[in-house]
């Protein structure tokens, strides 16, 4: 049987089409984190090439001494060593997605890619569990025009399975819902790599029945980036 046939997006239930891009040249994907060490805020600021998928890690960008009379005081303990400002850039492949279950999946890739980042994802950076609270503008619009993309694609799979089949998906890969129902809870806030895992699902189980419409939307989930 001919899998491969291209198939319009109406005839793979997609009246509407695929969202566009809204930032189809962006070239990083910019996260900041912090945390409180010994009285002191601490910054990490974290950018993610599209292109050679390094990570450019910038510590203590930013530091704020919370508590001043930590510092050069002779009735505390002094903290001017942490609290010095000396600002680090490294380069890397990060590995280790430490959020929801997906610590072991990470592992059997060779890196983290961008489908891995999301606002609220915890990561391994240099031993650290890091979490990525914020996102700049560009990366939040990028995010979101990727989820919604891939959302669109798991609504088609589902509607042309259930023509066929009623059975739930696996456990594994369903969508982590706050208590209102929806996903994700902010801009850039959705797993696209969950997203990805369901599609992957779906597309599988639904190749027993239309192999022509599984095949066609699994590819469109795998586009080039840019688009």
């Amino acid at each position: 049987m001919v899998t491969n046939r291209k198939l319009t997006m109406p005839q793979l239930g997609l009246k509407n089409g695929l969202p566009k891009n809204p930032v189809p040249s962006l070239r990083f994907l910019t996260f900041n984190s912090w945390w409180t060490e010994m009285g002191t805020k601490r910054w990490m600021e974290l950018c993610f090439d599209l292109e050679t998928e390094l990570f450019q890690v910038v510590l203590d960008k930013q530091v704020n001494t919370l508590d001043a009379k930590q510092v050069h005081a002779q009735l505390y303990e002094s903290i001017a060593n942490v609290v010095e400002k000396d600002t680090k850039v490294m380069s890397m492949h990060l590995h280790e997605k430490l959020s929801g279950n997906q610590h072991a999946e990470s592992l059997r890739r060779s890196h983290l890619q961008c489908w891995d980042l999301h606002v609220g994802c915890r990561i391994n950076v240099l031993g650290r569990p890091t979490t990525l609270m914020q996102c700049n503008l560009v990366t939040g619009q990028w995010l979101e025009h990727h989820a919604e993309r891939l959302t669109r694609i798991k609504r088609a799979l589902e509607e042309a399975l259930r023509k066929y089949e009623t059975v739930p998906m696996a456990s594994a890969f369903a969508s982590q819902k706050s208590k209102n129902g929806a996903v994700g809870k902010g801009q850039g806030s959705v797993d696209l790599r969950t997203l990805l895992n369901q599609i992957e699902a779906l597309s599988l189980q639904l190749r027993t029945y239309r192999p022509t419409i599984a095949t066609n939307l699994a590819a469109l989930a795998d586009i080039d980036l840019n688009n």
